[in-house]
């Protein structure tokens, strides 16, 4: 059989299985869509596809940005924090994305004129 056929079969069985498990699928399990459905429950993560690829970089960028907001609200860390009388006042991982993409965003000319004062 050749790999293109053996792929669209592969595609459909995969297509006619979601729809049938869809079709089947308990109604009542819908329900539990809510905005508490997720809470105190780990969720698992598989991203198919090589190291260092898109998903595996946005999943690494989501576990770095929730590992450190955690850091910043331990106990324990923000008693060393005060010991050493340092002040913990970080921006989050999205504030930073957000000034990020207003940098980006600049006009050329504006890009421009700070490099020409940076040293």
């Amino acid at each position: 059989m050749a790999k293109g056929r053996a792929t669209a079969l592969w595609v459909i069985f995969t297509a006619a299985t979601a729809l049938t498990a869809a079709m089947f699928w308990p109604a009542d399990g819908f329900a539990q869509a809510g905005a508490n459905f997720y809470q105190g429950k780990q969720i698992t993560m598989l991203v198919a596809g090589p190291a260092g690829g898109g998903y595996d970089t946005y999943a690494r960028t989501l576990a770095l940005r929730q590992a450190f907001d955690a850091t910043l609200k331990d106990p324990e860390f923000l008693a060393d924090a005060k010991r050493l009388q340092m002040e913990v006042d970080p921006l989050t991982g999205d504030e930073i994305e957000r000034l990020l993409k207003t940098a980006y965003s600049a006009p050329a000319p504006i890009v421009s004129r700070a490099a020409d004062l940076v040293p």
